[in-house]
């Protein structure tokens, strides 16, 4: 009787603990939440800013294409259609309107194209569910499909990952279609070795077991999921930019997120891009806690033939943070092609 009162007592001490934690992290997120729109005086509704920002913006084209295992991409476009093709990937959890910025920067002179890869934003998963070699097949696909030659590569996070296996698998298609490689604050292993993303290990049984409850559970309050976006960020982020990333993290339904995420946790290329001798270009933020300077530094070494530029005090999201730097780098890059 004595240890099961004793257990009892524990037990309620352990859950009285973890009630006044998260009510203590409620709280802390609320106040940086309200901070973060005084220092920015941002004034009106945030999360209508967001939207605003993320909206399809005039001079967008879209369409929808086939996967190879029965699922739909879609795909927007901005500039001429005769234009050289600069193709953007997003990272997990995203969706392609995450790159308005160089939408409006680069259509100018370039037919930049911008998918939701699948499950994210309004694409949608084939019968083979979900992986890096999946999301390397639909970019297989994209080129085919839009006929595209000398094309730039973009890929963010999961988009650069995705890059890599589309290099290991489709090697002809790489030849042929592309003229630069551009990896923007990505990893070619060891994806949750940074600190902002090392609590995904102790979570991949649960995800494993039970994906709609693990995806579930990064669902949080709008000032709690504020508070985990941010950490996406480097220096004094704009709260629209944060609020921007939240709202695609809360969009996204349970098990695609779960899944896309799990899928990223066995991801190690480094003896592929040790191959790929198409010109290259590594793009971090040196405040970039999700997959940090080093994992890019990584990556130019491996890389045959790459350049490797830092962007000081920035973090995980370049296409926010340093929009204006970032659509100039591409721009300089494509511009260079061989």
């Amino acid at each position: 009787m004595s240890g099961s009162r004793n257990a009892g007592l524990a037990a309620g001490a352990i859950a009285g603990l973890t009630t006044g934690a998260l009510g203590l992290g409620y709280v802390v997120a609320k106040a940086v939440a309200r901070a973060d729109r005084r220092r920015f005086h941002v004034a009106g509704d945030l999360t209508e800013l967001a939207r605003a920002a993320l909206a399809d913006a005039p001079g967008m084209r879209s369409s929808t294409i086939p996967t190879v295992d029965g699922g739909r991409m879609f795909v927007r476009e901005y500039g001429s259609p005769e234009a050289v093709p600069i193709v953007l990937l997003h990272g997990v959890t995203l969706d392609g309107s995450i790159w308005h910025n160089q939408c409006r920067d680069l259509a100018d002179e370039y037919r930049v194209i911008a998918p939701d890869l699948r499950g994210h934003g309004r694409s949608t998963p084939g019968r083979n569910g979900y992986g890096l070699d999946l999301l390397a097949a639909d970019l297989d696909g994209l080129l085919g499909n839009f006929k595209l030659k000398n094309t730039i590569l973009v890929g963010h996070s999961m988009g650069g990952m995705a890059m890599m296996h589309f290099c290991a698998k489709f090697p002809a298609t790489l030849a042929s279609r592309v003229a630069g490689l551009v990896f923007q604050s990505t990893a070619a292993s060891d994806v949750a070795s940074g600190p902002a993303t090392a609590p995904l290990k102790l979570g991949r049984m649960l995800a494993e077991r039970s994906p709609a409850t693990a995806g579930r559970l990064t669902k949080a309050p709008a000032d709690v999921g504020y508070l985990g976006s941010r950490f996406g960020f480097g220096k004094n982020p704009s709260p629209v930019w944060v609020e921007q990333v939240r709202l695609l993290l809360d969009a996204m339904a349970p098990v695609p997120l779960a899944k896309s995420v799990l899928s990223l946790l066995d991801h190690d290329e480094r003896a592929t891009l040790r191959t790929v001798a198409t010109r290259s270009l590594v793009l971090v933020g040196t405040k970039d806690l999700v997959t940090p300077e080093v994992q890019s530094r990584e990556i130019a070494e491996l890389l045959p033939n790459s350049e490797l530029v830092t962007f000081a005090d920035a973090g995980h999201t370049l296409m926010l943070e340093r929009s204006s730097e970032l659509s100039v780098a591409l721009r300089q890059f494509a511009n260079a092609r061989g």
